[in-house]
Order: structure tokens, then sequence, then C-alpha cells
């Protein structure tokens, strides 16, 4: 629904305009007599692009209608766009632009141990049961098939369960399927207050179910990047905790190699 700011001579219209880029989905408030530039400033504002020729917009996914250039001066409502319509976004960089890119995965420099493990497959290869398989040996069912790592009732009937994933499984698991990945993005979080509500006393003296940020809800992360940790000597750990048994009191430490 759209939001409507209620002023003493006229309303406001606010939309939500979502756009897509290769980083993640992003939420531009815009009125509907702002112009196509104004949220191009917005954007490249958001996205610290040097200005807004090295954008372009396109309607849909596949990147075949692209906003044109005669369409920045226009209000956003004379263009089709409403309310909570996604755009896809194509940045262009500039050599000459002071605007450091992210790192890709290509420019990632891993640890051996972690190259060795992307070159398996990392399936949980099962013996033939002879009570309910009834194929050759070369054969395979749903019975002796390999098992993903992140299956969960492999994980359940683990003696003890199996309560995280490793990261690697968490990769794989985020990239397998049909689109490999493709559609895995993090969302852009606004914890902010809106500022612009006019309905009461600005913040912090008045707060409403409109401007407010909504509400995050914390859930247990499914995977660990270490699951145990042993130590050769015994006096590394006892040293390390003496100030709990000391003190009592809780502590936040850090132990570095």
């Amino acid at each position: 629904t759209i939001t409507y700011y209620r002023c003493a001579l006229f309303r406001v219209y606010i939309m939500i305009i979502r756009v897509q880029t290769k980083h993640g989905v992003k939420r531009f408030e815009v009125r509907a007599t702002d112009t196509l530039q104004q949220l191009a400033v917005q954007i490249v504002s958001s996205l610290q692009l040097p200005n807004s020729q090295a954008i372009h917009l396109f309607r849909d996914q596949k990147r075949c209608i692209e906003l044109q250039q005669d369409d920045l001066p226009k209000p956003i409502s004379d263009i089709s766009l409403h309310h909570g319509d996604m755009l896809y976004l194509d940045a262009v960089l500039s050599s000459t632009s002071s605007h450091v890119p992210m790192a890709t995965h290509q420019d990632v420099i891993q640890d051996e141990v972690d190259n060795r493990l992307e070159e398996k497959d990392g399936k949980i290869y099962r013996e033939i049961n002879v009570q309910l398989c009834h194929h050759g040996p070369q054969g395979k069912c749903l019975n002796c098939a390999p098992l993903e790592p992140w299956d969960p009732k492999y994980l359940e009937t683990r003696d003890p369960p199996i309560k995280h994933l490793s990261f690697h499984s968490h990769l794989r698991k985020l990239t397998s399927g049909i689109d490999k990945g493709k559609f895995v993005y993090l969302e852009d979080i606004n914890c902010k207050v809106k500022k612009t509500c006019s309905d009461h006393a600005p913040w912090p003296q008045g707060i409403c179910s409109k401007c407010q940020p909504s509400a995050i809800t914390l859930a247990r992360q499914t995977y660990r990047h270490v699951d145990n940790v042993m130590f050769e000597d015994g006096a590394i750990v006892d040293q390390f905790i003496q100030a709990w048994r000391k003190s009592g009191k809780q502590v936040s430490s850090y132990l570095l190699p």
C-alpha cells in the first residue's frame, strides 16, 4: 500500500521503488512527482557511483527494456512506475573514476585447505541396501544415491545430531539447484527512523508505525566456520579462562593464534 503523509494543504504520495544490483536489492523512497533524475541521484549516492551517467536502469530482469535518457526529466508517475516496482541496474564505471569496485570471487585468495575442499564434490556416499535396492551393482536409486552434505534427515539421524553445517556445505547449498545461486543476495536492511512524518513531533519526541523501522527477527546461524578447536597444551586454555574463574563476571575475550 502507498503511504500517505498528510500535510496542511495537500497530500504527498510516497512510493517505494526497489532497485536490484549485483550486490543485492535496495529500496528508495520517492514521491510520485519526483523525476527519474532525482531517483538516479539517490541511486548514485547510495552506491557511491561517480555520476548518474554511469548507471543504466531496466524494467525487466533480462535487461531488454531500458529507461532512456529522455525519461530523466519526467515525473515517475508519467513513466508508469508504481509503488513496489522493481528496476534492474547495470553500473558502468569509467577507467578515470575514483570509485573502487568491490572484490569479485576471482580476486579473493583462498587458503590451500579451501582450494582442496572446493575440488571435492562433498556428497555423502551410501552402500547398496540389500533389502530396499533392487538393481545391479552399477545402478543407483533413492535408497543408495549419494546425499548432499546439507541433507536435513541425514544431519538429524547422526549420533549426536549435527546442528550446524560447515561453511563449505552452506556455500554449496546456496549455489545448488537450477539457478546455481544466481538469485541469492543479501538484502540491504535500513533500521533508521523516518524523519519526514508530519503526524507528530519529530523523533525522538514522537514516533508512529509509519516512521519506525520494521522489526527484525534474529535466527540461529545454520553454519559454522569453525566447529571444533583442539589444544595440544591445556595450560593455554587454563591461562585464558583464569580471569573468569577469579572474577566470576562476564568477560568478552579473543584468543588469537
